[in-house]
């Protein structure tokens, strides 16, 4: 929905309003399980050097030449999870596409959810791999956050465009382990392509 709003309606800049993030303001899904607060917790850090994170990340995506006038899906996305992986233009774009699409910050944050549940049974059973294809930016609760909690895991992340890439790039050189943690671009409709960059990492 967020891809198509992107299509449809993105303002491309112009004329765009880039007022600051306010957290808290909209509704909830239901209430997560101990574990999964206790995840958000160690993701999100409230109030601790957000401003310092923010800073950070600006000079890591300058250095990456990433364009930050145009909003991004990875990083409307991780605005309405709660992140600070997003900017002014990707705030002010998820409010609008909010006023169209009333369900969607619910949607993004019911399926993270779901995403922890999935990691943490699957941890249970035994799995300690994971490929986590159209993973966008992996903030706020993402795969090897969620196995961090739990013993670790080696993750990849795939995501087919270029922006998802590179601020993911930026993330796990900040929270990731390069041992067990790496992501690569490449596209589920060229599964072959996409098994070989996967492998090309060395961390599965």
């Amino acid at each position: 929905v967020i891809s198509a709003c992107l299509d449809k309606y993105s303002p491309r800049g112009a004329g765009v309003s880039q007022p600051e993030h306010r957290s808290g303001q909209r509704g909830r899904t239901a209430d997560p399980s101990p574990t999964e607060r206790a995840v958000i917790a160690t993701v999100r850090a409230p109030g601790r050097g957000i401003e310092r994170r923010r800073a950070r990340r600006t000079t890591l995506v300058q250095q990456r030449k990433i364009d930050t006038h145009q909003p991004n899906v990875a990083r409307v996305y991780d605005y309405y999870l709660g992140g600070t992986a997003n900017y002014a233009i990707d705030r002010e774009f998820g409010r609008q596409a909010l006023e169209r699409y009333p369900f969607v910050e619910a949607a993004a944050k019911s399926n993270r959810l779901f995403l922890h549940r999935v990691v943490r049974y699957l941890i249970d059973q035994g799995v300690r791999q994971f490929i986590d294809i159209g993973s966008g930016v992996p903030t706020m609760g993402a795969t090897h956050q969620v196995a961090n909690q739990l013993g670790g895991a080696r993750v990849v992340y795939v995501d087919n465009e270029e922006v998802a890439v590179a601020h993911s790039e930026i993330e796990l050189e900040k929270d990731g382990n390069p041992m067990h943690h790496a992501v690569v671009r490449a596209d589920l409709r060229e599964p072959d392509e996409l098994w070989q960059a996967v492998a090309n990492t060395g961390v599965l």
